[in-house]
């Protein structure tokens, strides 16, 4: 599905669930809960999954983020995606806006070109 919103020239990137790349979009959703910048549903499963998330330091150091062990963490992780995309969606759409011009006023600029030196 993505390539093909990205053949349509869609501004859409993919997201990699890496403990790295996890750690970045919850932790993007936390300070947003924590500033009041999002709303949270009153979703009984969302809220029960919010409650019971955990952060987990491994042997190694890294700092792990998911549900308990038995537990989902699927919503949390639709909303943390949901406001990862929303919080860069307009640099994403201004970035993507500016490229369709240009690409459109070069293609425009190239047939005026061929115009002239059909002349």
């Amino acid at each position: 599905m993505l390539e093909r919103l990205q053949r349509m020239n869609m501004p859409v990137r993919g997201f990699t669930p890496t403990n790295t790349s996890k750690a970045e979009i919850i932790e993007k959703l936390s300070l947003a809960i924590e500033k009041q910048e999002i709303g949270l549903l009153r979703h009984d499963v969302l809220l029960q999954e919010l409650i019971a998330y955990t952060q987990e330091r491994t042997p190694g150091g890294l700092i792990k983020y998911g549900a308990p062990q038995g537990e989902h963490d699927d919503c949390v992780m639709a909303l943390a995606l949901a406001w990862h995309g929303v919080s860069n969606a307009a640099i994403n759409l201004l970035q993507w806006y500016r490229d369709r011009h240009t690409k459109r006023l070069l293609a425009q600029e190239e047939e005026k070109l061929v115009e002239i030196e059909q002349l």
